[in-house]
């Protein structure tokens, strides 16, 4: 379990590395608004990833149970029934980023500099990508349930790497033009799926087997599949709902900066993801085998492992935005308000983040009817102050009402009620230990370590060794872990 967990841990902060030294890249060759456009693809993507949910858990749940040929030969035709659907819904969505892509370019975005046209092109471009990049997820999605994690991260690796060369390498010396930019993230995405799917094939019986299209398939468990549609696209309106809406009420420009915060952010949640990938499948065996001991031990150890790494990150992002931007972007490039805003998504991102563990233990149970109640609740509340705050606030006060609407989520809907039906008697060494004890160490340790002149240390060196103190600082801190690490030994 270590092993694969840490696999993915070093594959996406790989990533996430790479995608901090591009970001100046961006901004340096191709400008704010053509990093608002990037924004504007990346929020697109997660809004289907998170529809893809809906197909993801599914499967997840089915390839993780895959033990005999029965077992096997209805994971090929739910997979095939789910790559038939989505094909479909994805062309339909191509088009109408074709048929759209003018008025998107005029009547959505404010642009300043960027010429019409080039805007026009990217647009079509993007449809393309996200549909492009929706396959590559649901593949990954299925290596994820299959199990095969440490494979997964190698291919991400690989692909992020040629990715990164070659963005570096375009812009430099071919063409610093944004559509030439998303040309070549189509290229890489579409020689990424290859992989994917032939090892999803391989691993589910061959490409020689006899895959059938089957509704039953997917309809299988009827309420268990209505509530994840529906539990996905409410968490698309409230995860992705600021940015859409800012993505409209400011200019191309201060939309590129919050993205840039956003993009800082997003670290946090990849550091969530290996997780809840490794334990989901792992949790869904525990529940069918009855062990309630054995799934309340892989929640805690779930929790506590995304307090320490993506809680270590926030901490030292909130105490260190500022020589962290100036740093990673140049000062010429940091505007009075962004360390102040990526301080305040980072902070947002990691109360959302904390919700995923206990989400997916409900998942893991079929059951979707508590997300489904405290997320319409929460859009409701969120949606109604979202414009009215906005346009007096700006994105710093978007990204407050996040951290609100995210602390209701977590202390109403997880701690008041969902261990009232799962797990109950775990409710206060959840608040307590894997997340009061952890995030009261960090924050101790990180305040302590402002005191120290940073004059005397690279500034880098410092930023990097205080991330890494701090996550084994709050190992100790985390009885779960340090019960694996022993037996492992």
């Amino acid at each position: 379990m270590i092993r694969s967990i840490s696999a993915n841990y070093v594959s996406q902060i790989y990533s996430a590395i790479l995608n901090v030294i591009l970001m100046p890249v961006y901004i340096k060759y191709m400008g704010t608004e053509a990093v608002g456009l990037i924004g504007f693809s990346l929020t697109l993507t997660m809004v289907f990833s998170l529809f893809d949910s809906f197909f993801s858990q599914n499967l997840i749940r089915q390839l993780a149970l895959c033990s005999n040929d029965n077992s096997k030969s209805i994971a090929r035709d739910l997979l095939r029934t789910v790559e038939i659907i989505s094909l479909i819904f994805i062309i339909i969505f191509i088009l109408l980023f074709f048929i759209f892509s003018h008025w998107l370019s005029t009547a959505w975005f404010k642009v300043l500099t960027t010429k019409i046209e080039t805007v026009v092109i990217s647009i079509k471009l993007i449809g393309i990508l996200i549909g492009l990049r929706y396959f590559e997820g649901l593949y990954r999605n299925c290596l994820v349930g299959l199990n095969r994690i440490v494979i997964l991260s190698k291919i991400t690796i690989v692909s992020t790497t040629v990715r990164a060369v070659g963005t570096i390498w375009l812009l430099i010396f071919y063409s610093s033009d944004i559509h030439h930019f998303f040309i070549w993230q189509i290229i890489i995405t579409s020689l990424t799926i290859i992989p994917l799917f032939l090892i999803t094939m391989n691993y589910t019986g061959g490409m020689r087997i006899t895959r059938k299209f089957s509704v039953d398939s997917l309809v299988k468990d009827k309420s268990f599949s209505t509530g994840m549609l529906i539990h996905s696209i409410l968490a698309v309106a409230l995860t992705q709902g600021d940015k859409i809406v800012l993505s409209k009420l400011l200019t191309l420009t201060d939309f590129g900066y919050y993205s840039i915060a956003s993009s800082v952010a997003g670290v946090v949640l990849m550091l969530v993801t290996p997780v809840t990938q490794t334990l989901f499948g792992r949790m869904v065996i525990e529940i069918e085998s009855g062990s309630v001991k054995g799934l309340a031990f892989l929640f805690h150890y779930g929790c506590q492992f995304v307090t320490i790494f993506a809680g270590s990150f926030s901490m030292v992002v909130v105490f260190y935005s500022h020589s962290i931007l100036n740093f990673w972007l140049g000062p010429l490039n940091v505007t009075t308000i962004l360390p102040n805003l990526v301080a305040i998504l980072v902070t947002a991102n990691f109360i959302g983040g904390v919700l995923w563990m206990p989400n997916i233990l409900q998942f893991a149970h079929k059951y979707t009817n508590l997300t489904i109640i405290s997320n319409i609740t929460a859009i409701l509340l969120y949606f109604s102050l979202l414009f009215l705050i906005v346009p007096e606030y700006g994105s710093i006060g978007a990204g407050i009402l996040l951290i609100a609407t995210n602390c209701g989520l977590l202390f109403i809907s997880i701690y008041v009620f969902m261990f009232k039906k799962f797990l109950s008697s775990e409710r206060n060494n959840w608040l307590f230990i894997d997340l009061g004890l952890i995030l009261l160490v960090q924050f101790i340790f990180v305040y302590l370590s402002t005191f120290i002149s940073l004059d005397l240390i690279p500034q880098l060196l410092f930023l990097a060794s205080l991330f890494v103190l701090t996550i084994l600082i709050s190992i100790f801190a985390a009885p779960k872990i340090i019960l694996t690490l022993i037996n492992s030994e």
